[in-house]
Order: structure tokens, then sequence, then C-alpha cells
């Protein structure tokens, strides 16, 4: 979150940060993705959003007990949160607005009851979660990084590169 809070602060200057070489060293990399599992670990609970990628282009829901994702790549499945982190190289949690965690929880439910069937993924989050009936039907396809508005963002993991496994 302090990250976010960074990127907004200098977004707010307009002052544009430098760039900086990632590593591409795979053992620095895994000691990232390991950070980045620590810190969602800390923040999130069952049923908080997970979108991924650098165009943020999945979308998953958290299994806290688990440690894990369920997403939809060609099929809904259970991910590894570590898996994720080290395939996608960029991370935000988003906490679906108007949910307890009990509501959240019976998301997650609705999610894991989906393993196997074909769904993509920012449809199963949406349904899920049943973001339509708290919000109102949208005049679009949901995408994956549009789910950002019906929640709070709550961790940003910032980028690494992903190494060749």
């Amino acid at each position: 979150m302090k990250r976010f809070a960074v990127l907004l602060a200098l977004a707010a200057c307009g002052t544009t940060p430098p760039l900086v070489q990632h590593p591409t060293d795979r053992s620095v990399d895994d000691a990232t993705v390991q950070v980045w599992a620590r810190e969602i670990r800390e923040v999130a609970r069952d049923g908080d959003w997970i979108l991924s990628r650098e165009d943020l282009s999945r979308a998953a829901m958290y299994d806290a007990q688990h440690d894990s994702v369920i997403e939809s790549l060609s099929d809904v499945r259970e991910t590894p949160l570590q898996q994720l982190l080290a395939r996608d190289g960029h991370v935000i949690v988003v906490r679906p607005s108007k949910m307890t965690a009990e509501d959240e929880a019976v998301a997650l439910g609705r999610a894991r009851g989906r393993l196997g069937a074909s769904l993509s993924g920012s449809d199963l989050v949406y349904w899920a979660s049943q973001t339509e009936a708290r919000e109102g039907p949208s005049d679009h396809r949901i995408a994956p990084a549009d789910l950002m508005q019906y929640g709070e963002i709550i961790y940003w993991s910032g980028r690494h590169t992903v190494a060749i496994k």
C-alpha cells in the first residue's frame, strides 16, 4: 500500500519516476515473489480479487485458507499464490466494495464451485461476488481491469521482470 501511495504522490507532483533496470537474476526474482506473497497474506482475505499481468488482463479470487487463487485461464482452476506471482509479474489486490468478510467467503465458495468450468476470469470474479446485484448492471462486458471500479485497492505489487523458467 505504501508503494501505491508513493506512486500517487509522484503522479500528483507531475514527476516521472526514474527508469530502473529490473533484475533478471532468478534468485532475485524468486525473492521478490516471496516478499509479495508475504505482503499479500498480511492484507488479503478470502474473496479479495487479484488482478494480474502487466496489462491487468487476468482476474482471480484469493483463498487465504489454502494460500491460493481461483482463476480461469482455459478453465476455472486453483493455483498456488506464489505460482501466480511468479508467472504474472504484476499484481493488484482489490477488496470488493459493499461486501463483508462473510460475503467474500460465500463468493469464494461460489467460485470454487465452478472449478473445471469454462468461464473467463473477470466473469468468474464478477459473477461469484454478485457484483451486478450490489452495483447495478454494467453497460459493457467487464474486463479484469474494470473490476477496480467495484472495490478498493488494498495492495499493489509494482512490477518485476519474470525470469525465464
